[in-house]
């Protein structure tokens, strides 16, 4: 008898441990299939937002150098009409008609640094400024001493060192527009003409 209750008891025992192994078992999977579709669902969201922010960082980008792009156009139109003013100088020219249309230049490229100052960085909107301003320095002060006796070759000296001036600053903004969105690589194949 104490052997059939023994026998009986560990049956017993034995059968409550495999039916608490294998309950154990479809919870442990249950848990182990809510935590897998969680990671998952994370990580769809997580992809998701990763690509979201890589197309806005995408598009910010790309409008940031068109606007540097459209603004660096901008003031070489300006240093142009002022490399004209300093040709005209050295001709002994009094550069009426070129000092009026370096203003109408300015005023251009002032509007079109203002539409896109706010779409790159500013230390590439200061050294766009600077530019501009050092080419506006050069003709005005032609436009102040032209009616001044002797004021073509006052003009062609003043013109001369202003315009010195504004190469370094032309150099300074195309530095900083290297600097932002041209890599190593492509910065050692781009030839800039003098």
């Amino acid at each position: 008898m104490m052997f059939d209750t023994i026998l009986t008891s560990t049956i017993v025992t034995s059968a409550l441990a495999a039916v608490f192994a294998l309950l154990g078992k479809i919870w442990v999977n249950r848990v182990q299939e809510r935590d897998r579709e969680r990671a998952e669902s994370d990580l769809k969201k997580l992809s998701h937002r990763i690509e979201l922010s890589l197309h806005t960082n995408k598009s910010i980008f790309e409008k940031e150098f068109a606007s540097a792009v459209a603004s660096w156009n901008s003031v070489l139109k300006l240093v142009t009409e002022v490399q004209f003013l300093l040709r005209d100088a050295r001709s002994g020219v009094v550069p009426n008609d070129q000092i009026r249309k370096c203003y109408e230049q300015h005023l251009e490229t002032h509007d079109v640094l203002y539409m896109h100052a706010p779409f790159y960085p500013e230390i590439i909107r200061d050294a766009a400024f600077d530019t501009v301003g050092a080419a506006q320095v050069m003709y005005q002060e032609a436009e102040n001493v032209k009616d001044e006796t002797g004021a073509e070759n006052l003009i062609e000296s003043m013109c001369e060192q202003q315009f010195n001036v504004v190469q370094r600053k032309v150099e300074e903004f195309e530095s900083r527009i290297r600097e932002r969105y041209v890599s190593e690589n492509a910065l050692a194949q781009v030839t800039v003409p003098p």
